[in-house]
This record gives structure tokens, C-alpha cells and sequence, in this order.
């Protein structure tokens, strides 16, 4: 004889939401999920540089100046400057995108806990990793 068990339903996000989600991670656009009143962590600004397009990083590049943003948008508009300095061409960029910014945004979403606490420091860590690309880059 069988007995039959009722299973826990495991409450779950409608696939659209989830389908959305996946969307804006892989097109670096999580930062619209976020509150920019409460900020973000670190992997989203992360995830604009690894995975935008140059017009999209020129756009953000743009947002650099001093008379138009502070916070996270100026430090997310110099990282984007500082991307289109190192790769200039489209085909560099996807290159360096692949090569290293995808692989930290992806170490920065493992592990929350070493992710860095503060915009100075988020900004040497993208600013090291593509010192690190050039210098392999140029050998």
C-alpha cells in the first residue's frame, strides 16, 4: 500500500519575474532592480561594465562630470571612462568584458562578504583588474 504525502509547496516567483531578472543580469541592467535612495552592492556596477555595449558605457561615461553626478553614478561613470580607455575598440572590449569583468562580477556575487564596503574601494578593485588586463595584454 502506498501512502500518499502532501509536499510543501515551495512558494516561487512567476516565471516572467524570474525570465526578467535573468534578463537585466545578462544585459548588465541590474542596477534598475535596485533602489538608488538605498544604493547597491558592488557586483551591480559590476555588471553594467561587464556586460554593456560602448554606447551604453560612452552614455554612462558621460554622467563622469562633476557638474551632473556624485555617489555611485560618478564612480560608475569614471570606471566606464576608464573601461573605454583600456579596450577602445569594440572587439577589445568584449575581450576584456569576458576575460575579467564577467569573472569578478561573478567572485563579487559568490561571495557578498569580500565584496568591497566602500565606492573608493570598488573603484581600485575595478581599477586594478584592468590595470592586471593591460599588463598581460602588453607582455
Amino acid at each position: 500500500m502506498r501512502h500518499w504525502h502532501r509536499k510543501r509547496q515551495v512558494p516561487v516567483a512567476p516565471t516572467s519575474d524570474v525570465v526578467s531578472e535573468a534578463e537585466r543580469l545578462l544585459t548588465g541592467r541590474a542596477r534598475d532592480a535596485f533602489d538608488a535612495q538605498r544604493g547597491a552592492p558592488a557586483w551591480v556596477a559590476v555588471n553594467l561594465l561587464a556586460h554593456a555595449t560602448p554606447p551604453e558605457l560612452r552614455g554612462v561615461a558621460a554622467q563622469c562630470s562633476p557638474d551632473r553626478a556624485a555617489g555611485f553614478s560618478a564612480a560608475l561613470g569614471y570606471l566606464a571612462a576608464s573601461l573605454l580607455s583600456c579596450a577602445p575598440s569594440a572587439p577589445e572590449l568584449l575581450a576584456l568584458q569576458r576575460s575579467e569583468l564577467v569573472p569578478l562580477e561573478l567572485r563579487l556575487l559568490d561571495d557578498p562578504s569580500h565584496s568591497p564596503a566602500t565606492l573608493g574601494q570598488l573603484t581600485a578593485l575595478v581599477l586594478d583588474t584592468l590595470d592586471a588586463h593591460r599588463a598581460h595584454r602588453d607582455r
